[in-house]
């Protein structure tokens, strides 16, 4: 009786395992066919595809080549030019053979972890960690790079906790903390593994999404694949209905948290002080001790965060370049009828309108609903209520959404004419044009862009900048102009609700009125300012499998305004950015971080040198936070007459604009981009 029992259980594992590869077969295929018809310039799928394919996926899997070793690579190389074949429906060998053999490395990986944790390290001995972008040749010479990795993993535990007790000698402080830095290393290695073993999604099916993740992205960066599950949180983390804080999170590949997304009109969102990228270090409740969050899944960091009834929170959070910031936020109600801008009043030697705007968003699937243009000009109009003499439009870290509202965007400016082109997959050119006759504002006009200003913002600032209508400033944009439409998966083979997931698929390309492209180029300031990541080599242009730049012959008819005296304004700006000194100490930041990866390619474990070489590379960003933390004077903030009731009325909304207030004070790009409004108001 045993036995049978026993084989029962086997059999429906076996016939449970067997229904899910056929299904996730068939999702491939769908989803090949589906990118295949309608991608705008789908790559072939053959060998050459195939090889691109194993190479992303094994990436993905293992990108810090801290679980397979060659050997591994070697048996699953056998594959590697016949994930075509797979995507042909004739064969359905390499993912099980590369999930079978990952869960395997995985195991092992989490024996040389606790094997190599269980004596202390002595970190006055004199040894030096590689980073070593090749597969280790064998088990033990993966060994030996654990112990490197997890000696190094401790220093940086212990450089942290030495930042709460910095007075205690070095040598008392390592005999009482290298146990507990060592254990947190081990933990936060192993709960990485044990993330991917016990995925809430389930271990083969969380691969089998990888695979076909790297199946899109294997056509270009910004075709990609969302699972079931991922397309369910994803409208989760958009929703605006409930109590929320506005962010959703996600794990970096250090198994750290870090902030994936920032709900229009949420309290993250309106505080300006939350960005995507950031990473959180550990929370607090208001009246509460400091929770850490190292080691925390991401699904028990929301549950964290759903489950409390307060709503007061502090976050710490690690910014770019290493600098600490604590923010606090209040969960909030977000409906479709909150602004998702924020708006202030620059008074100074003019008075200049700011409108932030973090994202080109529209309301899913409520073609009626709140939308950004109409946001953005609801915010110009009660500001020119206040009879400002110009306005500054910032998308710096936009990363873009609906071309739908960048064209309306643009025509809050631009009164008639194509505010950019579009290539269809067929060839067919098509022309952009806002439908709303006339302007919301035609004054003076500044737009700031970075490097993260991507998308939806470069058709803004392209069309603004075309048409001589605003000056473009601060640093070169990120070069994204193509366009993703979704698709869902369906199982055309079955009646059922198949839970097959989602696709984006890129299938246009965009272009300038001028028949240009920002494709891999980004649009170019037409006033630029330094920037911390100048040095930086990021942006599309960067990206393995980017579509090209090119242009279009066709002959777009429009009529530019007469050019902006912008040699003149570029000249006397470039006078107060050489004579300002947080301008200066950014350039030199921006050239160290250029250099710290390699600094950090070879690293010395002695415990006195990685401090040294930790704290020198500190100092820099230490001074450009000590720098530009100093208000301007250039300018105060006002606000509009509606923020000013609102602020008599909440308390926290009148907390939310004092964070703004002083963020606004210290940013030096904002205080450049003011003088130089105000230098051109005073041009004839």
């Amino acid at each position: 009786m045993r036995f049978i029992i026993i084989s029962f259980f086997l059999l429906n594992s076996l016939i449970a395992i067997a229904q899910q590869t056929a299904s996730v077969k068939n999702e491939a295929l769908q989803l090949k066919k589906l990118i295949l018809q309608n991608h705008f310039n789908a790559r072939p799928v053959n060998d050459t595809y195939s090889s691109i394919v194993f190479h992303h996926f094994l990436n993905v899997l293992d990108p810090e080549r801290l679980y397979f070793t060659q050997e591994d690579i070697t048996a699953l190389s056998q594959f590697k030019y016949k994930i075509d074949d797979d995507l042909t429906g004739t064969s359905w060998n390499f993912l099980p053979a590369v999930t079978q053999r990952f869960k395997q490395s995985l195991l092992r990986t989490e024996g040389i972890i606790i094997q190599n944790t269980k004596a202390p390290f002595d970190v006055f001995k004199n040894e030096v960690f590689i980073a070593d972008t090749s597969w280790a040749p064998n088990e033990k010479s993966l060994a030996d790079r654990w112990y490197k990795n997890l000696k190094f993993e401790t220093l940086n535990v212990l450089i942290r906790l030495q930042k709460r007790t910095p007075e205690v000698p070095d040598k008392d402080f390592i005999s009482k903390k290298e146990a507990e830095a060592r254990l947190k290393a081990q933990r936060n290695k192993v709960r990485v593994i044990q993330r991917i073993l016990n995925h809430a999604a389930g271990y083969e099916s969380h691969i089998a999404s990888q695979f076909l993740q790297s199946v899109s992205l294997s056509f270009d960066p910004h075709s990609s694949y969302l699972s079931f599950a991922q397309m369910e949180n994803f409208l989760a983390s958009v929703s605006t209905e409930g109590y929320y804080f506005g962010i959703s999170v996600d794990e970096n590949d250090r198994g750290e948290i870090i902030i994936a997304q920032l709900t229009p009109g949420g309290p993250a969102w309106k505080s300006g002080e939350v960005h995507t990228g950031d990473v959180i270090q550990q929370i607090r409740w208001e009246g509460s001790d400091w929770i850490d969050v190292d080691g925390m899944t991401k699904q028990e960091f929301s549950t964290l965060l759903d489950e409390s009834v307060k709503n007061s929170l502090e976050f710490t959070l690690i910014k770019a370049g290493g600098i600490e910031r604590t923010v606090r936020l209040r969960k909030e109600k977000m409906s479709t009828d909150e602004n998702r801008v924020k708006s202030f009043i620059l008074e100074g030697e003019r008075k200049i309108g700011y409108v932030s705007l973090p994202g080109f968003y529209s309301d899913w699937g409520d073609n009626d609903g709140s939308q950004c243009a109409n946001d953005v000009a609801t915010e110009i109009l009660k500001l020119k209520k206040e009879n400002i003499d110009g306005l500054m439009l910032d998308v710096r870290y936009n990363g873009g959404g609906s071309l739908k509202e960048a064209v309306a965007m643009a025509g809050i400016f631009i009164d008639a004419g194509p505010m950019g082109v579009l290539k269809e997959k067929s060839g067919a050119i098509i022309s952009e044009k806002d439908m709303n006759r006339g302007t919301v504002y035609d004054g003076p006009l500044v737009l700031l862009v970075n490097g993260f200003s991507a998308s939806a913002s470069e058709f803004l600032a392209a069309a603004l900048q075309d048409y001589h209508r605003g000056i473009i400033v601060g640093s070169k944009t990120y070069g994204k102009a193509t366009g993703q439409q979704m698709f869902a998966l369906e199982d055309n083979l079955s009646n059922k609700k198949s839970g097959w997931g989602y696709t984006t698929i890129t299938n246009f390309k965009i272009y300038r009125v001028t028949g240009k492209t920002a494709q891999q180029l980004g649009i170019h300031p037409d006033i630029a300012l330094p920037d911390l990541y100048d040095s930086i080599d990021f942006g599309e242009a960067y990206l393995e499998g980017a579509l090209s730049s090119d242009s279009i012959s066709k002959k777009i008819y429009y009529t530019p305004l007469r050019p902006l005296p912008l040699d003149k304004l570029k000249q006397k700006s470039e006078v107060r950015v050489k004579n300002n000194s947080g301008f200066q100490q950014l350039i030199r930041c921006s050239a160290s971080l250029a250099g710290l990866n390699e600094k950090f390619d070879s690293v010395s474990l002695n415990w006195p040198d990685y401090k040294k070489l930790v704290n020198n590379e500190g100092k820099e960003f230490e001074s450009l936070a000590a720098i530009t933390e100093k208000p301007t004077s250039t300018f105060k903030i006002g606000h509009h007459f509606f923020d000013r009731e609102r602020m008599k009325a909440d308390d926290y909304v009148r907390q939310v604009n004092e964070v703004w207030s002083k963020n606004l004070l210290t940013d030096i790009s904002l205080e450049e981009a003011y003088s130089i409004i105000c230098d051109y108001i005073k041009e004839p």
